[in-house]
């Protein structure tokens, strides 16, 4: 953290990747008849508590993870990639995510990236996202009050409170501004070159 203005908790699904159309996809086939209203709502929580809530729906020999490397070329990032070597410069970035390490680090790679991130913590680290933001405000001796989330789901605002972090909406990923606003985050953002002006604000309070 030494020379850093802050911590950052990125979420990387509907924040840096375009990825809802594909992962939508990919849980069709393993769950047939999910409605996209039922599978954003689910993010109104944590995605694998849905997930074991509804297993009995899911096809036994479809593995959601194994098809969605398949096609996750199709992949693209929002202009949000643009703002990341900016953010890097005066902030700690990691991030904290339901997609497994490994493929946001093929991502980062592919963007040149990934150097400007310090951590990657993704399903396979653990599947709360509080307690991955717990863990690394305890590696760097970060108080709650000195990070932000920036996310795009209600779920996420929602973790990120029970570790006593304040969470930035964008309106771009999952959910609707509608909905991130019931959660109430700090602020909603509608285009990725706001972040720079939001954080800087919101770190110097």
């Amino acid at each position: 953290m030494q020379g850093k203005h802050g911590l950052i908790f990125f979420d990387f699904d509907g924040v840096i990747a375009d990825s809802f159309a594909l992962s939508f996809e990919t849980s069709l086939k393993v769950r047939p008849g999910t409605s996209e209203e039922e599978y954003r709502s689910a993010f109104e929580g944590n995605i694998y508590e849905w997930v074991r809530k509804i297993a009995h729906r899911a096809s036994a020999n479809i593995d959601f993870m194994t098809e969605y490397e398949r096609e996750m070329h199709r992949i693209d990032f929002f202009e949000v990639e643009n703002v990341i070597p900016e953010l890097a410069v005066r902030y700690l970035l990691t991030i904290v995510s339901s997609t497994k390490t490994s493929f946001i680090q093929h991502f980062l790679e592919r963007e040149k990236l990934s150097h400007c991130f310090s951590d990657i913590l993704g399903a396979d680290v653990h599947e709360s996202k509080h307690q991955k933001i717990q863990d690394l405000l305890a590696k760097y001796s970060v108080a709650p009050e000195k990070s932000i989330m920036i996310t795009d789901t209600t779920g996420d605002i929602r973790e990120a409170r029970m570790a006593g972090v304040d969470s930035i909406g964008v309106s771009w990923g999952f959910h609707s501004t509608d909905t991130l606003a019931k959660a109430e985050p700090v602020v909603i953002v509608s285009e990725p070159s706001e972040l720079p002006q939001v954080v800087a604000k919101y770190f110097s309070r």
